[in-house]
């Protein structure tokens, strides 16, 4: 074991590493409720680990295909994996057996939600959104779509979707038009779509029926109906609490976390951000917060659980709060500077960072 003293002179304990098999950089993590872990990473690598035994060795991995697999999520004995090229693998039995499952993403998925025994979404680059709801069997394409202008960019205008009348449900996308066909509808008045371009990067399921996706130029979305559509969600953005900061409207969001009421967003340039929310699942008020030992370094991860606040980033980026929030504590140590922390998880009074070459490492006050 290991101390260091954090900020305000408090003392944190970090847990020697979890040893990872074949060392390969995690990209993708679940942790279990019995403690053991599920990782993914490059080269189609998924992992089983058990509970925390530092320094032993142990645990299996199996190679998925030969891209990177960038999430991992489990419901149960509903697992799902996606990655590269919007692959993405289903295991019924707990993660015993995986299988690919036919894709309609082309683009590279980033994050996935299993949101119950049998559905779930996921999400990634060029708005892309795709869900299931048979455990994966099938996936429909329901990506993120902005109405079509004339100044919009060079991307396929599309027709509307094909939807089910009594359910609402997308039963086939829009089809892409070619310009005379754009040109003979938008004179006619006929609405017409393009893909948003927004890259989606994680994806948090707070309640039953809200959802929530976070990406590019700061936006949040807002699924209630299990991410059969998403709304981008207003509101203003809060100035840094750093006279000398940049301006961040165009801030990339990487990571959504919280819990109730409470939503915890952040990304480039250290920016965090907590929101809070409104019982419908708008936003009712947003602060945000200045963490100076983060301001060079992007957030990729966060998480919580009770009052355990997770933060995870770019050059060995680890930051732990253990009172919801209300100080931060650094858990930053020479060994790890050189490693990017991909991924977080939290438990009551623990934090849990993963990421390059294997590394697993408990946070503690």
């Amino acid at each position: 074991m290991k101390s260091l003293v954090g900020l305000l002179g408090l003392v944190l304990t970090l847990a020697a590493p979890e040893p990872a098999p074949f060392k390969t950089d995690i990209h993708g993590l679940f942790v279990r409720a019995d403690g053991s872990f599920v990782t993914t990473g490059k080269r189609g690598t998924i992992c089983s680990l058990p509970a925390k035994q530092p320094n032993v060795p142990t645990g299996t991995c199996s190679l998925l295909g030969d891209g990177l697999l960038t999430a991992v999520d489990f419901k149960g004995d509903l697992g799902i994996t996606v990655g590269e090229g919007g692959t993405i693998f289903v295991t019924t039995d707990g993660g015993q057996t995986w299988a690919q499952k036919p894709s309609p993403a082309t683009y590279h998925l980033l994050d996935v939600a299993v949101l119950s025994g049998t559905s779930a979404v996921a999400v990634g680059d060029w708005g892309t959104v795709v869900r299931t709801k048979d455990q994966g069997k099938t996936w429909l394409d329901v990506s993120l779509e902005v109405p079509y202008t004339p100044e919009a960019v060079a991307v396929p205008v599309l027709s509307r979707d094909v939807r089910d009348p009594s359910t609402g449900e997308t039963q086939a996308r829009g089809t892409e038009l070619g310009p005379a066909e754009v040109e003979a509808l938008t004179t006619a008045g006929t609405a017409l779509w393009v893909r948003d371009d927004t890259i989606l990067n994680d994806l948090l399921p707070l309640a039953a029926d809200r959802l929530y996706a976070v990406g590019e130029r700061g936006r949040i979305y807002l699924s209630t109906d299990q991410g059969r559509s998403f709304r981008l969600l207003a509101r203003t953005r809060p100035a840094s609490p750093d006279p000398f900061a940049e301006g961040d409207a165009e801030e990339t969001l990487f990571f959504a976390t919280g819990e109730g009421r409470t939503l915890w967003v952040g990304g480039s340039l250290g920016y965090l951000e907590k929101v809070e929310l409104k019982a419908d699942g708008s936003i009712a008020s947003s602060a945000r917060i200045d963490l100076p030992e983060a301001r060079e370094r992007a957030i990729f991860t966060g998480a919580t659980r009770g009052a355990t606040l997770c933060l995870g980033g770019a050059e060995g980026l680890m930051i732990a709060s253990f009172d919801g929030g209300k100080t931060f504590r650094s858990a930053d140590h020479p060994d790890y500077a050189a490693r990017w922390v991909r991924r977080a998880a939290a438990s009551d009074g623990e934090c849990l960072f993963a990421g390059e070459k294997g590394l697993i490492l408990a946070v503690k006050p």
